[in-house]
C-alpha cells in the first residue's frame, strides 16, 4: 500500500512538471503568463515591470 502511494505521488508530481503549470511564471499584474511563445488565442503584450526574463514574453487571454 505505502508503495502505491508513493507511485501515486510520484506521478502526479511528475505530471504537474511536465505539463508546465507548476513553474510558469505570470506577469501582467498575474494575468499572464511568461512564455516563449504565446498560444493561440493570447495577445502578446510587454510587461514593463520585467517579470518575464529576456527570452520570454507575456500572454494574456
Amino acid at each position: 500500500m505505502k508503495y502505491l502511494l508513493l507511485a501515486l505521488a510520484i506521478f502526479l508530481l511528475l505530471a504537474q512538471l511536465v505539463s508546465g503549470n507548476w513553474m510558469v511564471k505570470k506577469c501582467a499584474n498575474k494575468s499572464g503568463n511568461c512564455r516563449s511563445k504565446c498560444r493561440t488565442g493570447e495577445l502578446q503584450i510587454k510587461p514593463h515591470n520585467g517579470m518575464c526574463i529576456k527570452e520570454k514574453m507575456c500572454c494574456v487571454l
